[in-house]
């Protein structure tokens, strides 16, 4: 499923919307993105940069000190896209491993 993903990637970010195929040959639906981003670590990075070009983003992304030039999460080494940023030592990852960080602290 995760290559199916990674595979419809290209074209989502050519058509800028975050669209994936069904996996089923001659199936025309499209997946659910909950299950897309449950998936694909990726697919969330693409989905931050296309909401952020099409200046669709929600209103706490705007707060956040992120880095948006997508790079490859160096905690979990799956996700690729934009990162936070702790703006005390410029420390970077994905939300998903600062969420994990955050629970493992408390």
């Amino acid at each position: 499923l995760s290559r199916h993903i990674a595979a419809a990637l290209p074209r989502c970010r050519g058509e800028g919307q975050l669209r994936v195929k069904c996996c089923v040959e001659g199936c025309r639906k499209m997946m659910p993105q909950t299950l897309v981003f449950h998936a694909s670590r990726p697919a969330q990075g693409l989905a931050l940069e296309i909401d952020k070009a099409t200046g669709d983003l929600q209103e706490k992304y705007g707060v956040l000190p992120i880095d948006w030039i997508p790079q490859t999460c160096h905690v979990c080494n799956d996700y690729v896209g934009p990162l936070l940023k702790l703006t005390e030592c410029g420390d970077k990852a994905c939300e998903m491993c600062w969420m994990q960080w955050v629970d493992e602290q408390l």
